[in-house]
């Protein structure tokens, strides 16, 4: 690594314990491993880690997407790294300012988005544009704060049904406004993000409280409950989904050849086309 007057392990380590002690877990274990990897980056390309400027940074995101990391991934590290280096300005005075002052997420959409590969199967699996998501999210059944919740939560993350209810609190960082979802496949942790209109449905979902009073809340630790169950089930989902898309439906003398074959409830309405999606397709 190149020589630096600075130690950087020691402000990493800083940086890290600060994040321990404000973070769940699972966040300071997926900031130490971002943090870990680009340190052994910066080591094999004799960048200095502290004082490295953003022309010296951006070969990194590159470098990450040619080793054919997950868009996810990536966004992580971006994210990690912006935070490690905001840190060392404000904070610790090591330097003048962040280098991801000069370091545009756009620049890097594409990596951090998904490669073209990815865009072209996500769009296979992609059924129910922005406009169906939102009629769905304004037209849900009872409790409606915890089900639009549901719904806008899909669709931002692109969490699937089993992995959203089993999201836990503590999985949840609001500061960050990301969330850690575990792959039950490959028993490791991902981190996605959600946009800054939700904040006001996680904040009276959380606070101020809906989620409470539900009989099961307090003996859950689960983000979803019920009055029922202290965690929803994936089931559960689909047919939150189906109730709020519900309210557009085409006449039933409408539907054609597959929707006549099969249960009408298993289907939402297209309107553009007149046709129906299966509800199994849909992914947010």
């Amino acid at each position: 690594m190149a020589t630096t007057e600075h130690e950087p392990s020691s402000h990493v380590e800083t940086f890290l314990r600060r994040v321990k002690s404000r973070n769940a877990h699972q966040t300071f274990k997926n900031r130490r491993s971002d943090l870990r990897d680009f340190r052994e980056w910066t080591e094999r390309e004799g960048v200095d880690l502290i004082e490295a400027d953003a022309l010296e940074i951006e070969p990194y995101f590159f470098y990450l997407s040619e080793q054919g990391y997950a868009s996810s991934t990536i966004d992580s590290r971006y994210y990690s790294l912006s935070r490690f280096y905001d840190f060392i300005a404000d904070k610790k005075d090591l330097i003048e300012e962040s280098p991801f002052e000069n370091i545009e997420r756009s620049e890097f959409s594409r990596l951090m988005d998904g490669t073209e590969k990815e865009a072209q199967t996500r769009d296979k699996i992609t059924y129910v544009p922005p406009e169906e998501v939102e009629q769905i999210a304004d037209n849900v059944s009872a409790p409606r704060l915890r089900n639009e919740l549901i719904v806008r939560m899909m669709f931002q993350t692109g969490v699937r049904e089993g992995e959203l209810v089993d999201i836990r609190l503590e999985d949840l960082n609001r500061d960050e406004r990301s969330i850690n979802i575990y792959e039950e496949k490959n028993q490791t942790y991902r981190t996605v993000f959600y946009q800054p209109s939700l904040d006001l449905l996680l904040d009276q979902w959380i606070d101020e409280g809906y989620r409470a009073s539900h009989n099961r809340a307090p003996n859950s630790e689960y983000l979803f409950v019920s009055d029922y169950t202290p965690k929803l089930e994936k089931q559960r989902i689909n047919k939150i989904v189906k109730l709020g898309g519900s309210g557009c439906w085409h006449k039933r003398s409408n539907v054609r050849g597959q929707g006549r074959r099969e249960k009408m409830e298993n289907y939402l309405p297209c309107p553009e086309t007149r046709t129906r999606r299966r509800i199994s397709q849909i992914r947010y």
